[in-house]
């Protein structure tokens, strides 16, 4: 299933015996593969980073009827892992600013027993662990607001981002082309061909401004499936997403 990022943020997250917090944010790796989920526990550890592996996310189950379909889940939706509280109590200390390093996801591997090789090349990812001392993660929280450029000038803002909950990779940009092109909300499959620089906060895409002009507007109320993202890819003219 796809979910925008922005509809789990703040949602409480449910170990098996018990509330650990809510989740805070996604960290990217280069693939744009979500690395961890980062987790706001309150005052029950406070001053810690706490970081879940997608491997320990169960699916997500959506509430019957839900307003606004991977935007919006109404009523008491958690996203559940298959983890204790005391796991997550005992689990690898580090301070809220402190950066992701190579030593730190091998304790965390090491403690909780998840497989580094989760998101191994086969599934797309990246194989193991870095080499270098910082994962050099990037938060999907903070791609929002980012200026988007096709090849020829610029076309809105990144307003969100879907995410693969089986997969744990960023599929879809949810792009604002408010101000210029009368305003609307268009998904684009986020390709390996899409820059995305940090620094400068922008995304350049490889295609012209008009093939987002004549995108379809972008329905949260509307699940994906794979005939509308058959019509996605013919439009933009993209690989099979992932690849």
């Amino acid at each position: 299933m796809l979910f925008a990022a922005s509809g789990l943020i703040g949602r409480p997250i449910a170990a098996s015996d018990g509330r650990i917090g809510t989740v805070k944010d996604f960290l990217l790796d280069s693939r744009r593969r979500v690395r961890w989920m980062v987790v706001d526990t309150g005052q029950w550890l406070p001053g810690r980073k706490v970081l879940i592996h997608p491997s320990a996310v169960a699916p997500i189950r959506l509430p019957p009827r839900p307003a606004l379909p991977m935007l919006n889940f109404a009523g008491e939706l958690a996203v559940s892992v298959n983890l204790t509280t005391r796991q997550v109590e005992a689990s690898p200390e580090a301070r809220q600013d402190e950066a992701v390093t190579v030593k730190l996801e091998q304790r965390l591997f090491d403690h909780y027993g998840w497989d580094p090789a989760w998101s191994a090349p086969e599934f797309g990812g990246e194989a193991g662990v870095a080499t270098d001392g910082d994962r050099r993660l990037s938060s999907a929280a903070a791609i929002k607001g980012f200026a988007v450029h096709g090849v020829d000038g610029k076309v809105g803002s990144v307003d969100n981002v879907l995410i693969d909950d089986i997969r744990w990779i960023v599929r879809y940009l949810i792009v604002a082309t408010r101000g210029w092109l009368r305003g609307k909300l268009v998904q684009i499959p986020l390709r390996p061909a899409t820059d995305i620089d940090w620094q400068a906060r922008s995304v350049t895409l490889d295609i012209p401004r008009e093939r987002v002009v004549s995108a379809p507007v972008w329905d949260p109320l509307v699940m994906v499936d794979e005939i509308s993202e058959e019509r996605l890819r013919g439009h933009f003219g993209s690989p099979q997403d992932g690849a």
